[in-house]
């Protein structure tokens, strides 16, 4: 669903001259762009781990979509979805972080952001059928990102909510009595 940001638009109206209503963003308004979508109650059917996956998974489409025959243009492409990237999985620790909670607006019916990752990475399935789970890269970026700064303390949890949530699973699949 398309979301118009109209804090964010106010915000950068006057550092742009935008009188027109047309404004273009920059690799520099990428953080400011995440924050600011964050920073509004999430709806009930996109929380905001899957908000931020789902980013991160249309980062990876359109970097495999950049056209190889523009050097120049592909190289700023990949660099600009690449930071994007990088500032997504940033954010996804902040909601795995505890001593970050509250930083943003969250739904009293979402689940914690740690069930929500757990979801994630045993590839949820929406009341529409819809599949969700952890892009390419997804998971080796966060690790890679957390390693030296607590990365135990942001998925301690989350294995907790795995282990919760495969306790039942059979390997043999659904037990039919």
């Amino acid at each position: 669903p398309v979301l118009f940001l109209s804090g964010l638009y106010e915000e950068l109206k006057p550092e742009r001259g935008a009188d027109s209503g047309r404004m273009f963003l920059g690799q520099n308004d990428i953080e400011r762009l995440i924050f600011a979508r964050l920073s509004i109650p999430p709806s009930e059917d996109e929380p905001p781990i899957r908000y931020l996956v789902g980013c991160y998974r249309r980062a990876n489409d359109e970097i495999r979509k950049i056209p190889a025959r523009d050097q120049e243009y592909a190289a700023v492409a990949q660099q600009v979805l690449t930071n994007a990237q990088d500032l997504i999985v940033s954010y996804s620790g902040n909601f795995l972080n505890p001593q970050l909670d509250g930083m943003f607006p969250k739904a009293d019916t979402h689940k914690s952001p740690h069930v929500q990752f757990a979801e994630q990475l045993l590839g949820e399935t929406s009341g529409m059928g819809e599949r969700y789970s952890l892009p390419t890269g997804y998971l080796e970026k966060f690790v890679t990102r957390f390693e030296q700064e607590g990365l135990d303390q942001l998925l301690g949890p989350v294995c907790i909510e795995l282990s919760r949530s495969v306790r039942n699973m059979s390997p043999f699949g659904d037990f039919m009595p």
